[in-house]
């Protein structure tokens, strides 16, 4: 499948401004740094001036970093901890909420205590991500695929959840399902690991600026935390005009579009996942022991096949053929009870 360039999508300038503006109170260096629109494409950060091998390009203030943890001692996690004592919030659930009502206040004219307000408002109005299409077109590209299974698993267990919390909750200002949503795209298209923060946290962060930065294959550069904040600093230097790319890791297409909304063609990161399944016969009891016995992923619920898998088939270069894949095959092959399954690679 085709995916759309590895691009962030577009805002608004005056956005910009306002994020800008809130970084540069918060102590960030943002004079050696510009947003520009970059044609349909979407926007990117390029450099005004020069950057030496080894100086941070950008440093984002750990106080600018929205973690769980500072959502959980907001007003509206106090009130989520106090309220929905019977059912229990998800840590995930708390950001988005807080994430979604903070833009959704703020784009009002409410001038309430969130200090992330402007930089919500700053973020698009929703990421190109499989959760967030329509039905028409999530089963049109998706149809048959992992993914569809695994994007409707997603979507299905946060809207349970919400349903869950905002029963106990009531009407809250600013809370929505479709806020939610968006939430949910933003921090699966734009967070990154939680240790970076300052508290170390376990789960996602969402990092301002940072966030901008558009994805190159095998980019060479550098996460770290700092007693300052979360630097980043690409390991070659970088001349004035040129833009900022970040990397999102060795991920196959599936994850890429699962996260980011993008494919990259050609991708040598990229994974085909392979599901084998076997009839439901005489046998089915036993191939169903040594898949277990060889500690295989497998499914079965009756009436339907085994379903052994899945499995990932790579590059060469990154892997090739994986041996349980190998074995799983081998077990599909057997032919009677008490045959063992012969597994091997000959080149």
């Amino acid at each position: 499948m085709s995916g759309p360039p590895s691009k962030r999508l577009k805002t608004t300038a005056r956005s910009h401004n306002e994020l800008f503006a809130w970084l540069a109170e918060c102590g960030t260096k943002l004079s050696h740094l510009a947003v520009e629109s970059d044609g349909d494409a979407g926007d990117c950060v390029k450099l005004t001036e020069t950057v030496a091998e080894g100086q941070p390009s950008v440093l984002v203030p750990h106080e600018c970093v929205l973690t769980v943890e500072k959502a959980w001692t907001s007003g509206l996690g106090r009130t989520i901890a106090m309220l929905a004592t019977d059912q229990k919030c998800s840590d995930e659930l708390m950001l988005w909420l807080f994430m979604a009502q903070g833009r959704a206040r703020h784009k009002e004219g409410h001038k309430e205590n969130n200090n992330w307000a402007c930089y919500l408002a700053s973020l698009p109005e929703t990421a190109d991500i499989p959760a967030t299409w329509d039905k028409a077109r999530f089963e049109q590209e998706l149809k048959g695929t992992p993914l569809h299974g695994i994007v409707n698993t997603e979507r299905e267990t946060i809207s349970a959840e919400f349903a869950a919390v905002s029963k106990a909750l009531g009407q809250v200002p600013g809370i929505s399902w479709e806020g939610v949503l968006w939430a949910h795209s933003m921090f699966r298209s734009r967070s990154f690991p939680g240790h970076l923060s300052a508290g170390q946290s376990t789960n996602g962060c969402m990092v301002p600026l940072l966030d901008l930065l558009n994805h190159k294959h095998h980019e060479d550069v550098k996460w770290e935390s700092t007693t300052e904040g979360i630097a980043f600093t690409p390991t070659q230097p970088k001349v004035k005009g040129s833009q900022l790319f970040n990397d999102y890791g060795s991920k196959g297409n599936a994850d890429l579009l699962f996260s980011y909304g993008f494919c990259l063609h050609p991708n040598p990161d990229d994974r085909v996942p392979i599901v084998l399944c076997t009839p439901r016969d005489e046998l089915h009891h036993y191939r169903l022991e040594l898949c277990l016995a060889h500690g295989l992923p497998c499914h079965d619920n009756a009436p339907e096949p085994l379903w052994i898998g899945p499995f990932e088939l790579a590059a060469e270069e990154q892997g090739g053929l994986p041996m349980e894949l190998c074995a799983a095959m081998a077990i599909c092959l057997v032919q009677s009870k008490g045959d063992e399954p012969e597994v091997g690679l000959e080149y």
